[in-house]
């Protein structure tokens, strides 16, 4: 008789768990070498664009919030893991880069206190010019914050 109880209390058990409670965070990418002008990443051809770390704030008051198994990614295609904190990478952008749009994705998981675990995908813009002047001197600003796009 315990064996079949057994099984009917491990599923309602299980029931009470909220599988779909996801981090509330922001994920700020600090810049060291490139500029970020709002919210783009700038850089010349021929020099490197330096991330310095992810950066993790839980939205909810009082609990941490953390970010681990960092893989970064050049125009898509898989670029490098980050594997210690705080999890920068280097881009070195060859003198005879294709001037123009590209992207820097970043796919991490995300551990945050008291919520499921997640893995984050962001996406961040690069624009690679000729010469510096071609930057524009708009607000500029060595971080780049986003809502995680959160996914189990």
């Amino acid at each position: 008789m315990l064996v079949a109880v057994l099984p009917v209390m491990a599923m309602s058990l299980a029931s009470c768990n909220d599988d779909d409670d996801l981090p509330n965070v922001d994920i700020s990418l600090t810049v060291d070498k490139g500029t970020v002008v709002d919210g783009t990443i700038y850089a010349v051809a021929g020099d490197t664009i330096q991330i310095a770390s992810i950066d993790v704030v839980n939205n909810e008051a009082g609990k941490s919030a953390t970010v681990t198994n960092v893989n970064y990614y050049w125009d898509g295609m898989y670029y490098a893991p980050a594997v210690f904190a705080p999890f920068g990478m280097t881009f070195p952008i060859s003198e005879d880069a294709t001037e123009g749009n590209h992207a820097i994705g970043i796919t991490a998981t995300v551990l945050a206190v008291d919520k499921s675990i997640a893995t984050a995908a962001l996406s961040y813009p690069v624009v690679i010019v000729e010469s510096a002047d071609q930057i524009p001197t708009t607000t500029s600003s060595s971080t780049i914050t986003n809502s995680a796009k959160l996914d189990k």
